[in-house]
């Protein structure tokens, strides 16, 4: 008697053998003091794919970011899309924070720091999202020059169907138009939504990484 056929919804598997498991990683990369003197770290998200292929997920300012100068970045912006219904402009979550409020300088519009707009004289602009292949990409070059930290937080098969869901929450994200700042939200806020939203372990390497307590919608 022969044996019985696969079923058509069984589990999938790598389409080669000699593939890495799906896997998901935080990683970092210090940033060198800026103004607000932090010498804070940046998060990204490195993604392994079914077919082994690995991609990076991450925010940043639409002003000065080499990431608005490279033609090998996908922009998931959406700038002439709305986004999902349950994403509602200016409702950011802030949790507690271990960083002070900070005066900011004249320059830079004069605010207080506290979860508030810093004024429209803001020069990095608003957050802007990105993903990409990871290999030959500017997050790869910069994590590589200045390495820092790289945690992973989820491995295997069940893991394997993430990229579609991190791009979306890149799109709503970007769809908001959310003021950057140093100190957040920023990249780090970004990092903590997508985990946030795809229910992933809230987790990073063990950096000084302002904005991670904000979640951005």
């Amino acid at each position: 008697m022969s044996n019985p056929s696969t079923p058509p919804n069984s589990s999938p598997t790598k389409i080669c053998e000699t593939c890495p498991e799906c896997k998901v990683e935080v990683g970092s990369f210090f940033v060198h003091p800026s103004v607000f003197d932090t010498g804070g770290s940046h998060l990204f998200i490195r993604y392994t794919k079914r077919d082994g292929s690995m991609w990076y997920y991450r925010g940043g300012p639409s002003t000065g970011s080499e990431f608005s100068e490279d033609p090998n970045a996908t922009e998931a912006n959406a700038q002439n899309s709305e986004p999902n219904p349950e994403v509602r402009t200016g409702e950011q979550k802030d949790e507690a924070s271990s960083v002070p409020e900070v005066m900011m300088p004249d320059w830079l519009g004069g605010e207080t720091y506290g979860g508030q707009e810093i004024g429209n004289t803001n020069p990095m602009g608003a957050i802007i999202t990105h993903y990409g292949l990871w290999s030959g990409s500017v997050e790869e070059r910069k994590y590589d020059n200045r390495p820092s930290g790289m945690l992973e937080i989820a491995r295997g098969s069940s893991h394997c169907d993430y990229h579609d869901s991190f791009a979306n929450i890149l799109r709503n994200i970007g769809a908001l138009n959310i003021d950057y700042d140093t100190l957040g939200p920023n990249s780090n806020s970004v990092v903590r939504t997508i985990l946030e939203k795809t229910s992933l372990p809230v987790l990073k390497p063990d950096r000084f990484t302002p904005g991670w307590g904000t979640i951005l919608y």
